[in-house]
């Protein structure tokens, strides 16, 4: 049951049960925010005399939550959160690392960290050894740049925002698709092959060898350790006879679009983080499909590849509504994507669904990308969990970053469908590092 207080009983700390809005109708707050005693000052000035909340668990003898605290990095933390992390120094732990750095630098990173996975359980054991490992790269990585230990953004005051684009709708955007890159002629023979369910190992060799650009690129991409072959393949025409015919189309459609959005003009974000994101999120999709027992490795690892490839349109066409969505949400302490939502009424991965039916992609391809951020359910199948743990793992371990802060939650029951535990956790990370600093020479684009 929902609350309904006077504004006058409501102290900072509290959590809004349904969204706010003002006398024109414009969003002030959406549910789940957790008040401010700014936001309270703003909503009285807004003529709003009462609100609904989510009640908060009250014993004998327990104060009444107070407002909101600051860490030492100047994170916000709110008294009705879930449990905290706590960072425990593994076996593994870089000592010599470790030992360089002193409390405070340490103390800060942890916390820094703990922010970027508040949405996690910090009482699942494979989430708290995560976390461990998400604390010791950034350890290792401040080490050598000490002068960049991390803290959360700070942003004071209620940022205006433009208002949501009224004549701005997903398929205008993806209308003007080609303001991001020019999608090449052999894209659209590779998606024609793709969508065929007959494709002809010789026809797709002669289309691939067409362009010695990306026959290079693939060639070393199927004889790199990411492949793992025991032996050297030096022709396409053999690189699909090993790899498989569709295998090799979805990793050539990858590619091809990596390559054509290159050097665009995005201030918002950090393009080789952005690339090294993706590039990591497809690492991460074929490790895990490795590991559930899943054939199709090669489309998850292009969905992978791809599935922030909306994001770099809205910040090339809505420029100024990215600035405030990305400055938002980070001050509000939420996920971009809830911001986008409030802002633009879809999110990326509805857009990036939209703009990969419109280069008529594979069904398959299409839902992947849409449902990254889907919360499995437990009667999923283990398909439906590669792509968001994997989003997941890129984040967390810090592979760049396409603009998003806040790690997304990840279940229990993602873990029990791919069949992970600890120590397969612990392996898996170390692997990635691998395949990732090997993909990175074959696709980064820039």
């Amino acid at each position: 049951m929902m609350e309904k207080l006077d504004i006058q009983q409501v102290h900072a700390g509290r959590k809004l049960g349904q969204p706010v809005f003002g006398a024109d109708g414009v969003l002030l707050f959406p549910p789940g925010r957790i008040l401010t005693q700014e936001d309270l000052e703003i909503l009285a000035r807004n003529g709003l005399t009462r609100i609904s909340l989510f009640p908060v668990a009250r014993e004998a003898g327990v104060a009444p939550p107070q407002a909101a605290n600051l860490t030492s990095s100047g994170a916000v933390m709110y008294p009705d959160e879930r449990p905290p992390f706590f960072y425990t120094r593994s076996q593994e732990a870089p000592n010599e690392v470790i030992s360089a750095l002193d409390e405070r630098s340490i103390e800060k990173i942890s916390d820094y960290t703990a922010e970027r996975f508040r949405l996690m359980d910090a009482d699942d054991p494979l989430v708290a050894e995560l976390f461990n490992i998400a604390v010791e790269r950034q350890i290792r990585v401040y080490h050598d740049r000490p002068t960049r230990i991390p803290s959360w953004p700070k942003h004071s005051g209620l940022l205006p925002g433009p208002e949501r684009p009224r004549d701005v709708s997903m398929q205008k955007l993806t209308a003007t698709s080609h303001r991001i890159g020019t999608l090449p002629t052999i894209f659209h023979r590779l998606i024609g092959m793709i969508n065929n369910p007959i494709v002809n190992s010789e026809e797709l060799s002669k289309v691939i060898a067409v362009d010695p650009a990306l026959t290079a690129k693939l060639l070393k991409l199927v004889n790199s350790p990411f492949f793992g072959l025991p032996y050297k393949i030096d022709s396409i025409s053999r690189a699909v006879l090993i790899v498989g015919t569709k295998q090799l189309v979805m990793l050539a459609m990858g590619a091809t679009l990596i390559s054509a959005f290159k050097g665009l003009p995005v201030s918002l974000v950090n393009m080789q983080s952005y690339w090294s994101h993706s590039i990591s999120c497809g690492a991460a999709c074929r490790l895990l499909c490795v590991k559930a027992g899943i054939q199709d490795a090669e489309s998850f690892f292009v969905a992978g590849l791809l599935h922030d490839i909306s994001r770099l349109l809205i910040y090339v066409q809505l420029p100024d509504h990215a600035r405030y969505i990305v400055t938002e949400a980070a001050r509000r302490n939420i996920p971009v994507r809830d911001m986008e939502m409030e802002t633009l009424g879809f999110t990326h991965e509805d857009l990036g669904a939209e703009l990969l039916r419109s280069w008529n992609c594979p069904d398959e391809l299409v839902l992947r990308v849409q449902r990254h951020h889907r919360v499995p359910d437990p009667g999923c199948a283990a398909e439906e969990v590669i792509l968001p743990t994997a989003n997941m793992l890129s984040q967390a371990l810090g592979y760049g970053s396409s603009g998003e802060m806040i790690i997304p939650p990840q279940p229990a029951v993602a873990w029990a469908k791919i069949g992970l535990n600890t120590e397969g956790l612990c392996m898996l990370c170390a692997e990635l590092d691998n395949d990732v600093r090997e993909l990175r020479t074959v696709f980064t684009p820039i």
